[in-house]
């Protein structure tokens, strides 16, 4: 397994995107978090709550780790223990505005591998994509009023990508005092790609450009990750753009 990261403030005055990485090997177990927060930028300070997302989920992770490695019933446990620390961060997030007096939000995609399966906890619009040869897609679903109104049948998936809902969040971290996460889960096999990532790195770039560069030959990830970035501002990103690649 290759893992790598990056992030890039694309020419805006903070970067508001947080991510993290951490792992943990136990004998022949090992158990891998990545997670991305896209703070949002119509708040005023989006920055917050995704940092904010990242340290709990850090020290979750550093709490839970050895315990997770030998849980019987791995699935349950970790979808009820994801959706506490990110409720946590939401009432967290959502009390830290109050006191302030200004408002905060982020989005949250946190994929947990671990042996053969994945399992991915999404809120709002970052995205984990699945590449391989023959079966390319995006796991997760963005909760946003465009997507919404494509699954009632009032636009095509085409239509959403520039209609002006489409990243209007119906929930995310720091605005509202419900939250649940939608999970998504999975196997994995050799030779697939992960890609965990905000908004700005997929806006411009459909899916098919997307497993261009991501499935190149004689690349690694890194390379990969900075061909992806430079793609989305060459087609005119102006956000900041955050992935991890993930070799499987």
């Amino acid at each position: 397994m290759r893992i790598s990261s990056l992030s890039d403030r694309n020419g805006r005055r903070t970067n508001q995107d947080s991510s993290l990485i951490k792992s943990k090997v136990r004998g022949k177990d090992k158990l891998l978090l990545c997670m991305v927060a896209d703070g949002m930028g119509g708040t005023d300070d989006g920055t917050a709550a995704s940092l904010l997302t990242q340290k709990l989920m850090e020290r979750w992770f550093d709490k839970n780790a050895d315990e997770l490695l030998q849980s019987r019933d791995f699935e349950n446990t970790v979808k009820e223990s994801i959706t506490e620390v990110l409720q946590d961060a939401n009432e967290k997030a959502t009390l830290y505005s109050r006191e302030k007096g200004f408002t905060t939000g982020s989005t949250a995609m946190v994929v947990l591998f671990f042996g053969n399966k994945y399992i991915a906890a999404n809120i709002g619009d970052s995205r984990l994509y699945k590449f391989s040869r023959g079966e390319s897609r995006q796991i997760t679903r963005d909760q946003t009023l465009a997507q919404l109104e494509v699954e009632r049948g009032n636009l095509t998936p085409e239509e959403a990508k520039t209609d002006k809902r489409s990243h209007t969040l119906l929930q995310c971290i720091g605005m509202d005092e419900d939250l649940e996460p939608e999970f998504f889960q999975g196997t994995i096999r050799k030779g697939e790609y992960y890609l965990i990532c905000s908004d700005g790195m997929y806006n411009r770039v459909d899916i098919s450009e997307l497993e261009q560069i991501v499935m190149q030959k004689k690349k690694d990830t890194k390379k990969k990750l900075m061909e992806l970035i430079i793609r989305s501002k060459q087609k005119g990103e102006k956000d900041n753009i955050t992935g991890i690649l993930v070799e499987i």
